[in-house]
């Protein structure tokens, strides 16, 4: 009978052998655990036996599946984002400047957070309102790094708690226009390249200062 090919590939990995149904008692006594040859698996159970098999495949695969989808971590709606008050001043996570549900989530998800907003800076989605006053529209991925960037500010709003990711020349012109030209020189496949870097080389250092409402790193040499 045809056999569904990942069926087919789970019972290869699993027993050694492709069909779910052997030709000979010796075979399906091996994907058993039994040997006929004694009496242990009568060929009469044969078919009754399949059928159990198949089932149990198909069971295991189904729960594989649905453990993957459990597993896979939800992205953050940046693609929509609409906040007039995260506009003027501040970091994104400060709530007395920028009162989003959105930044609550993923204030509250701590570390976590930071992989989900790697994975989406690579988003080339145009969201609908400006993110910034007097900014131009950008792309939901440029929101993921920019929100990033702000959770590795401390509360000065003047120090960053990470190594920088590229080092770039001063910028006096406006915040927009400097970031256009930023734009143009790197992708958001770098940009993301980038902060995955940084993130497999440093995530066991990194806390979260609830004090300061910034992620920090702590220091190999003082363990602080």
């Amino acid at each position: 009978m045809a056999i569904n090919p990942v069926i087919a590939h789970y019972l290869r990995l699993r027993y050694g052998v492709v069909s779910p149904v052997p030709d000979s008692n010796l075979d399906w006594a091996r994907v058993q655990g039994v040997d006929s040859r004694h009496g242990n698996d009568p060929p009469s159970s044969k078919n009754a036996i399949s059928s159990t098999v198949l089932l149990r495949v198909l069971c295991a695969l189904v729960s594989a599946a649905a453990g993957d989808t459990l597993k896979r971590p939800k992205p953050y709606a940046l693609s929509t984002w609409s906040n007039v008050s995260c506009r003027s001043k501040g970091r994104f996570q400060d709530r007395e400047y920028c009162q989003s549900a959105v930044m609550d989530q993923i204030v509250a998800d701590g570390k976590p957070a930071i992989p989900i907003l790697i994975s989406q800076i690579t988003d080339k989605r145009w969201i609908a309102e400006p993110v910034y006053d007097f900014w131009p529209r950008i792309r939901a991925g440029e929101l993921a790094y920019m929100i990033l960037g702000d959770l590795f500010v401390d509360d000065t709003w003047q120090k960053r708690t990470m190594p920088d990711l590229f080092h770039e020349k001063p910028c006096n012109d406006a915040g927009w226009v400097c970031w256009a030209r930023f734009r143009k020189a790197h992708s958001l496949n770098e940009l993301q390249s980038r902060w995955a870097e940084f993130w497999k080389a440093n995530k066991h250092r990194i806390y979260w200062d609830d004090k300061a409402r910034s992620f920090r790193l702590i220091d190999p040499k003082t363990k602080k």
